[in-house]
């Protein structure tokens, strides 16, 4: 998940500085140490923050005197850098002589052929089969990990046919995306996408086209495995916790979305009354007052009283 972990153990007495070190050397990460021995009875506080574009960033708090090692975790710079030493140390460890030079990583922004020397006279030595796709979805909806949904984006920038030169990845991608919603979305107003994480403040995508998008996708080829990639309430995922005791706990099949003043929730339920939904909760800005319940409250309560209706629409 292109994180490193780094590891804190207490000093001798308190203000020693405490030890640092990387479980993970070769990510290339390196941290200035400023984390302070702490009392015995003192609550651990420990942050890290890595300077932008550089693996070189720096780590501050306190750990207890005499209390266990701790372990965190922090962003690495250039992921595939990292790969390619991890690899030569695992070749190094099972002996396999390697022929000393610099790790380069090589960027295919520039046209479609990678910026570097001609790869087509290189011989493969080994691959890694992909898990399929019906795996990768789920364990990126399930925990709603953004990175993993950015990457997949990615993908399906990087198979759209001929590329354009300096036309990144990302931007083929949401033509890819634009081109497979027209169909979908009624009133002809796309939703705007900008990249895949979900991250971007500009994005705009209203309830009813959500609920479009899983209708469609509710009588796709896909659809079980789409399904099976939601998050089921108080079962897993980031609905794990929630809602359970009501009659949306395990009933409720829906994918989270949370940013500052956002709190939104989109899926499947089946109402009490037999009838199967697809449903879209979007809060925006939403700024609760003293005394009322947070916005994930008032989501999932919007949730239940759907899993709740006892009569019929059709």
């Amino acid at each position: 998940d292109n994180v490193a972990d780094w590891v804190v153990v207490a000093g001798a007495k308190v203000r020693d500085s405490a030890r640092l070190f990387l479980v993970q050397p070769e990510s290339g990460l390196v941290l200035s140490n400023f984390v302070l021995t702490a009392a015995v009875a003192a609550k651990p506080t420990l942050d890290a923050r890595r300077f932008l574009g550089r693996n070189e960033g720096m780590a501050w708090g306190e750990i207890p005197l005499g209390g266990a090692p701790l372990t965190n975790t922090l962003t690495v710079h250039d992921p595939a850098a990292w790969c390619a030493r991890a690899l030569i140390a695992d070749l190094k460890q099972r002996d396999i002589r390697w022929r000393s030079g610099q790790v380069k990583t090589l960027n295919s922004w520039g046209g479609g052929a990678p910026l570097g020397p001609d790869l087509s006279a290189w011989q493969e030595l080994a691959f890694v089969e992909s898990a399929p796709l019906s795996e990768l979805v789920r364990e990126m909806m399930k925990p709603s990990n953004n990175l993993h949904a950015q990457l997949l984006f990615l993908q399906v920038g990087a198979r759209e046919g001929e590329s354009v030169p300096f036309q990144t990845t990302e931007v083929r991608a949401v033509g890819a995306m634009r081109r497979f919603l027209r169909p979908i979305v009624k009133g002809g107003r796309l939703p705007i996408l900008e990249e895949g994480s979900g991250l971007s403040r500009r994005h705009g995508v209203s309830a009813s086209q959500i609920v479009d998008l899983l209708t469609h996708m509710h009588g796709h080829a896909s659809a079980r495995a789409f399904r099976d990639a939601l998050p089921i309430a108080g079962v897993d995922g980031t609905l794990r916790t929630r809602m359970r005791g009501t009659a949306a706990y395990g009933n409720v099949r829906a994918k989270t979305g949370t940013l500052r003043g956002v709190n939104t929730l989109s899926g499947y339920l089946t109402t009490a009354g037999g009838e199967s939904w697809a449903f879209s909760i979007l809060l925006n800005d939403y700024q609760a007052a003293p005394g009322q319940r947070p916005a994930r409250e008032e989501v999932d309560a919007v949730a239940v009283l759907l899993a709740e209706f006892a009569g019929r629409l059709q």
